[in-house]
C-alpha cells in the first residue's frame, strides 16, 4: 500500500513541477527569437513571467550579437532592472560591442553609475568612438544612485490628478516620483515643435563651491518632476545659465510639452 501511495504521489507531482514557473533568462529570449516567435509573444511572456536577465555590459553585448530587438531589451530592463554600477569603461565597451545608442542611453538612465566627465576622459570617450549623444547623456547625468523597481511594482501616474498635487506639495514624497524619469529632455525645438505646449518651467540649484555638472543635473531633475506633475511628456531646455561665485548656481528655463 505504501508503494502504491508513493507511486501516485510521484505520478501527480511530476506534472505539477513541470508547470512550475521558472525564471526567464537571456537564453530563453534568444531561443524564442531564434525560433522566430513574434515580438508580441515574447513581450507577453516577459510581462507574465518572473524574470532574471543578465543586462550587464557583457549580457547586452551578447543580446546584440543575437540580434535581439531594442524593443524587447527595453522591456527586459523594466522586468529585471540591472543592479550593478557602470563606469566610462562600460560605456566604451558597449559602444565597441555595437550595442545601439538607444540601449546604451537606456542602460545609463536606469543603472547606478558614476561617470568621469573631466576633459581628458571626454577626449578618451571620443577616441573610443562613443557617440556624442551618449557622451552628452553622461555629462548631463554623471552620478546616479536609485532604488530599482520592476514593472509589476511601480505605479506610474500618466495624467494630472490629485495625487500629483499631493506629491507636489510634499517634497519628500516628490523625490519618489518614478514617472518623472520618463520625461524626455531635449535642447532641439524641432524635436517637439508639433507637440502641445503646457507651460514654462524655471528651476535653479545652488551650493557653496558646487560643481557645475552636478548642479545642472539637480536643476534639470527638478524641472522634469514639475513637468511630470503638469502632465507633460517632453521638456525643452531654453537656457542654462551658470553663475560663478562662492555659492555657485545653475538657473534653468524650460518649456514643458505633451506629445
Amino acid at each position: 500500500m505504501a508503494k502504491l501511495t508513493l507511486f501516485y504521489t510521484f505520478f501527480f507531482l511530476v506534472p505539477m513541477l513541470s508547470f512550475a514557473q521558472i525564471e526567464l533568462t537571456n537564453k530563453d529570449i534568444v531561443s524564442m527569437q531564434t525560433a522566430k516567435l513574434g515580438n508580441d509573444i515574447i513581450s507577453t511572456k516577459i510581462l507574465n513571467t518572473k524574470c532574471y536577465f543578465d543586462l550587464t555590459t557583457n549580457g547586452l553585448i551578447e543580446l546584440e550579437l543575437n540580434k535581439i530587438p531594442d524593443k524587447l531589451i527595453k522591456l527586459m530592463f523594466q522586468a529585471s532592472p540591472p543592479k550593478e554600477n557602470i563606469t566610462n569603461d562600460d560605456v566604451i565597451k558597449l559602444s565597441q560591442g555595437e550595442v545601439s545608442r538607444d540601449i546604451i542611453k537606456e542602460k545609463i538612465k536606469i543603472t547606478n553609475h558614476v561617470f568621469n566627465i573631466e576633459t581628458d576622459e571626454l577626449i578618451r570617450l571620443k577616441a573610443n568612438k562613443v557617440h556624442d549623444s551618449i557622451v552628452k547623456e553622461m555629462i548631463l547625468n554623471p552620478i546616479q544612485k536609485q532604488e530599482k523597481t520592476t514593472i509589476n511594482q511601480v505605479k506610474i501616474v500618466d495624467t494630472p490628478s490629485e495625487e500629483k498635487i499631493y506629491l507636489k506639495d510634499n517634497p519628500l514624497q516628490a523625490e519618489k516620483i518614478t514617472g518623472a524619469d520618463k520625461i524626455i529632455v531635449t535642447y532641439a525645438y524641432d524635436e517637439i515643435k508639433s507637440f502641445k505646449r503646457i507651460s514654462e518651467i524655471k528651476t535653479s540649484a545652488k551650493k557653496l563651491y558646487g560643481k557645475q555638472n552636478i548642479l545642472r543635473e539637480e536643476a534639470i531633475q527638478m524641472a522634469k518632476k514639475e513637468a511630470f506633475l503638469k502632465g507633460a511628456t517632453h521638456l525643452l531646455i531654453q537656457s542654462d545659465n551658470f553663475g560663478y561665485s562662492p555659492v555657485n548656481n545653475i538657473a534653468i528655463v524650460a518649456v514643458a510639452y505633451k506629445r
